[in-house]
C-alpha cells in the first residue's frame, strides 16, 4: 500500500504524537513544516529533535544522489515513520516524484519478502535485526531490489557478508536522528567503503551539514525552549569517535563513553545502572554492561551482588531492562570499588548468557 505522508504543505508533525508540551510549542512558536522526533534518552525518557523541511530534504537529496535514485526506484517502509529513518523515504521519494510504499504488518520474514515482490521494490532502509532475520531464514531478495540501506546501529561484517551471499545489497550506513538519517553510507557493490553522501563534513568526533537538525526541545521554566545542538562553526559532537581515512571516509566508528546501540537506541550503561542501583535494597551492589548480540548488536547484563528478587520490579521502559541478570558472591572491582566491567561481561560471555532477541 502507498502511503502519502507529505502534502504540497507539510503540515506542524510531533512523531510520535500525544506529548502535550511539545504540540504546545509548536502551536506557539508557529512552526510551519516542522517535524519532531522523539528519540530514547539514556534510561528511556524521550529527547526531542526538531526538524524542518529544509534539513529533512537537505538529507533527501544527499541519500537520492548517493543512491542515484531514478524513476524507475520504488522505495518501501519497512521501518516506522516515528523514526527518521522511516520518515525520511517519504521525503526521499516525494523529491524524487516516486511511489513510497509501506510495509504495514508487523515485522516478518514471509510478509516482508511478499511486499518486495508485489511493490516491486528497488529500494528499502532496514536496521540489523532485520538483516539478522533474513539471514536466519536463508531467503534471498526479489530481483529487481537493488539497495538495502542499513541503519539504526553497526551492521556485523560477518552477517553482512552472509547477507550479501544470499543475494540481499546491503550498505552499511553512519547516521542519527540528529543527522536527519544518513551522514555516510557504502557504495553499492563497493562493501567496506563508507563515503560522505554529498554536503556532509566529519571530524574525529563531529559531523557538519545542512541536514543538521535545528536542535532539540529542553524544559525551561516557562515550558520547552529549543536548544542548538551545533557549535558557531556548526558542528555537532556526535559522541562516537570517527575513525576516517585518507580520502575522509568513514572506516570505523567506536562509541565513546559506556554508550552502546540495543536495537537501533542508544543506550548509556551508566545511566541505566545508576536507576537499578538506586532501587537495589541496602548493601545490594550492581553492575551493568552490554554484551555482544549479533540481532541486536549489543544485549544487556546485569550483575547483582546479593539477592536479584527484586530486579524484576524495577520500573524502567522494556529496551533498557537487562536479557541477564546473574547473582555474583562478588563483583569483580578495583581498589576503590570501582567495578571491572571487562570482566564482568567476559564472564558473562563464557556462560553465553544472553541470546538474540525474540522480537525486533
Amino acid at each position: 500500500m502507498e502511503e502519502t505522508l507529505l502534502g504540497e504543505n507539510w503540515e506542524n508533525r510531533v512523531l510520535p504524537g500525544g506529548a502535550a508540551a511539545v504540540e504546545a510549542w509548536l502551536a506557539q512558536e508557529s512552526r510551519r513544516e516542522t517535524v519532531v522526533f522523539a528519540t530514547s534518552g539514556s534510561s528511556g525518557t524521550p529527547k526531542w529533535v526538531v526538524h524542518t523541511r529544509r534539513t529533512l530534504e537537505a538529507s533527501a537529496r544527499a541519500v537520492n544522489a548517493h543512491l542515484e535514485v531514478s524513476f524507475a526506484d520504488r522505495w518501501l517502509r519497512a521501518i516506522p515513520a516515528v523514526h527518521v529513518g522511516g520518515f525520511a523515504i517519504h521525503v526521499r521519494a516525494a523529491l524524487a516524484g516516486i511511489a513510497a510504499d509501506v510495509f504495514e504488518e508487523r515485522w516478518n520474514v514471509e510478509g516482508f519478502i511478499n511486499a518486495l515482490r508485489v511493490n516491486g521494490t528497488t529500494l528499502v532502509s532496514l536496521v540489523p535485526a532485520q538483516i539478522f532475520d533474513l539471514v536466519e531464514f536463508g531467503v534471498s531478495p526479489e530481483a529487481g531490489l537493488r539497495a538495502v540501506v542499513v541503519g539504526g546501529g553497526r551492521l556485523d561484517s560477518d552477517l553482512a557478508a552472509k547477507a550479501r551471499a544470499l543475494g540481499w545489497p546491503v550498505l552499511a550506513s553512519y547516521g542519527s536522528t540528529e543527522a536527519g538519517s544518513q551522514v555516510a553510507t557504502e557504495l553499492p557493490g563497493r562493501p567496506g567503503e563508507m563515503v560522505l553522501l554529498p554536503g556532509w563534513e566529519i571530524r574525529d568526533d563531529a559531523v557538519r551539514g545542512a541536514a543538521l537538525a535545528d536542535g532539540i526541545l529542553v524544559e525551561s521554566g516557562s515550558g520547552l525552549r529549543l536548544e542548538r545542538i551545533a557549535d558557531e562553526l556548526g558542528w555537532f559532537v556526535t559522541g562516537d569517535r570517527l575513525e576516517i581515512d585518507d580520502r575522509g571516509n568513514i572506516t570505523e566508528v567506536k562509541r565513546l563513553g559506556r554508550t552502546v546501540k540495543v536495537l537501533g537506541e542508544l543506550v548509556d550503561l551508566d545511566a541505566v545502572e545508576a536507576v537499578y542501583r538506586s532501587a537495589a535494597p541496602s548493601g545490594v551492589r550492581v553492575a551493568l554492561v552490554a554484551v555482544p548480540d549479533l540481532r541486536s548488536e549489543n544485549a544487556l547484563a546485569l550483575a547483582v551482588e546479593g539477592e536479584v528478587g527484586w530486579v524484576r520490579s524495577v520500573k524502567i521502559t522494556g529496551l533498557f531492562r537487562p536479557a541477564k541478570v546473574r547473582q555474583f558472591s562478588s563483583i569483580p572491582s578495583g581498589a576503590l570499588g570501582k567495578p571491572h566491567y571487562g570482566e564482568i561481561a567476559s564472564q558473562f560471555l563464557s556462560e553465553r548468557a544472553c541470546k538474540p532477541s525474540a522480537s525486533l
